[in-house]
């Protein structure tokens, strides 16, 4: 939203998370049908430890509806082999050729953000850098306030369950601002307040959510045989990184 739409060349370019697989779908699938419909294209990838990027997508799982725990997500992420790079980055290599694939470390754009979109302008075919905002533009929630929303949806569930939301469609002949819905709208607002002002002020949100420290090894483990593979691949050692490899 800040990089590409400033750019000429961005008209043709078409960016989207869906590519590398919807929630537990690891997305190697979707190279036959990139390769199929652009076949000279130029692929983009960006990867990211898979500790904190699980962390990270906890958080979207749980604003979108989500009610498991992050162990109970986390062993799903795993089974599946979803965040696996190895065989997503290997097969658009196979299909495009290394020319044509660029492979970004996540990390690096935390660490150099004007070198990071400076090496990702140069890649897209423009020549000339223009000036980016580059401060934050939304705090991530904490892992309290996403623990407080993973039981307004499991609340919010139940109304669902208990018929609510029918009796209400009933009475009124209509399904817009459903019980489920109003509640889970409250809560959730009220909630994020309850996060600026009290949670992060008190500095009693964490970085990581609950169980996290508990599965972390079962991460490690599932990854760090094809992160060594990937360095590789793409000739960086992701182990500076801090990404989970074998030795």
């Amino acid at each position: 939203q800040e990089v590409f739409p400033k750019y000429k060349v961005s008209e043709k370019v078409f960016s989207d998370d869906v590519l590398c697989g919807r929630l537990f779908n690891p997305g190697v699938d979707a190279v036959d049908y990139v390769y199929k419909s652009h076949p000279k294209a130029k692929i983009l990838i960006v990867i990211r430890s898979q500790p904190t990027i699980i962390n990270s997508a906890y958080k979207t799982y749980i604003k979108r509806g989500g009610i498991w725990t992050f162990p109970r997500y986390t062993k799903e992420i795993l089974q599946r082999k979803k965040y696996d790079y190895f065989p997503l980055v290997e097969k658009y290599i196979k299909f495009y050729g290394k020319k044509n694939c660029k492979v970004m470390i996540f990390e690096d754009l935390i660490r150099s953000p004007d070198e990071y979109i400076k090496n990702i302008v140069k890649f897209i075919g423009e020549h000339k850098v223009v000036k980016h905002d580059l401060t934050p533009k939304k705090p991530a929630p904490s892992n309290l306030y996403n623990e407080f929303l993973r039981y307004v949806n499991i609340l919010t569930k139940i109304i669902y369950l208990l018929g609510f939301d029918t009796l209400y469609t009933k009475i009124f002949g209509n399904n817009k601002n459903l019980p489920s819905f109003r509640f889970r709208k409250f809560f959730t607002r009220w909630g994020i307040t309850l996060d600026e002002k009290i949670f992060k002020k008190l500095g009693v949100t964490g970085s990581y959510q609950y169980g996290f420290k508990h599965i972390l090894p079962m991460i490690e483990t599932t990854y760090a045989a094809n992160n060594k593979k990937l360095s590789n691949l793409i000739h960086k050692d992701l182990a500076l990184y801090k990404y989970p490899i074998s030795n």
